[in-house]
């Protein structure tokens, strides 16, 4: 029996959320805890500071109003996630005052990063995070991070009152194996909307070549570090590996741009969602 594939999968999650923004909307309410009349989806590369830099990718970068929101899904959480993400939103700052702002317009905008995260632990299912000073007044006013516990979420879904289960389902619904979903999104709208693609998405076999070969490549890179690591011969085997890996992410984002031109899809759109230039996108035009 294939595994079925939640958009617990950082693929899965992204592809949802760029094709389903009535799902991604209902996401970030979840999370915000306000509703979201309008909002836009930015292109998700972030502006590299130099050219020794490296490429700034975020999950899902949305504008609603003056809030700049960077959506990330953590499935696998390490030390350096808070890091990462944590400098995705001042790049996104640095990024508004460098397009011809200032430090008097920046004030006007709102960073907020939203992780969605599964690590073990944690006594609560949503927690916000602000810069303060030690009086608790805050440091930057308009900077912040929510991050959602996914596994805590899981784990206590059933011992939560019916008013928390109406807030958070929609963040639920994103790990629910298929017969589990196929029960809980009944009589919704939205969720089924979620339902049809993540099943379409599954049942896609090159969509599903592609998680498979991301999964093996992470794998075999985690246990080629550790066998490095016991050898002593770390720095050098991990250059390599990068660099192996990163051929290998190029070809499978030119197979899966040549199925978008295939299918009609603009060379903006491509370039947006497989993160090639447009040279590398127009070349297989030809």
């Amino acid at each position: 029996m294939q595994k079925f594939y939640t958009a617990k999968n950082d693929l899965v999650f992204k592809t949802i959320m760029l094709t389903k923004q009535n799902v991604l909307k209902k996401i970030i309410e979840s999370v915000l805890e306000e509703e979201i009349k309008e909002m836009k989806i930015l292109n998700n590369e972030l502006t590299v500071i130099n050219i020794k830099s490296k490429k700034r990718v975020v999950d899902i970068l949305v504008q609603i109003q003056n809030q700049y929101i960077d959506v990330e899904m953590n499935n696998n959480p390490e030390e350096y996630i808070n890091i990462r993400n944590g400098t995705y939103l001042f790049n996104m700052i640095n990024e508004s005052i460098g397009k011809g702002g200032n430090y008097t317009k920046m004030l006007k905008n709102e960073y907020i990063g939203i992780n969605l995260t599964y690590q073990k632990g944690g006594s609560e299912i949503r927690n916000e995070y602000k810069l303060q000073k030690r009086n608790g007044e805050a440091y930057i006013k308009n900077f912040k991070i929510i991050e959602i516990n996914m596994e805590k979420l899981n784990k206590e879904w059933y011992t939560l009152s019916e008013q928390e289960r109406e807030k958070f389902k929609y963040l639920e619904m994103l790990d629910l194996n298929q017969k589990s979903l196929e029960r809980f999104t009944k009589g919704d709208r939205i969720m089924k909307e979620y339902e049809e693609i993540v099943k379409k998405l599954n049942k896609d076999s090159e969509f599903r070549m592609h998680i498979t070969e991301e999964e093996d490549e992470r794998l075999i890179f985690e246990s080629s570090m550790e066998l490095a690591v016991e050898k002593g011969l770390q720095k050098g085997l991990e250059k390599g590996l990068k660099k192996g890996l990163k051929k290998g992410e190029k070809q499978k984002a030119l197979a899966i741009a040549q199925k978008m031109l295939n299918k009609g899809k603009s060379v903006a759109e491509v370039k947006e969602f497989t993160d090639l230039s447009i040279e590398e996108i127009k070349s297989l035009l030809n």
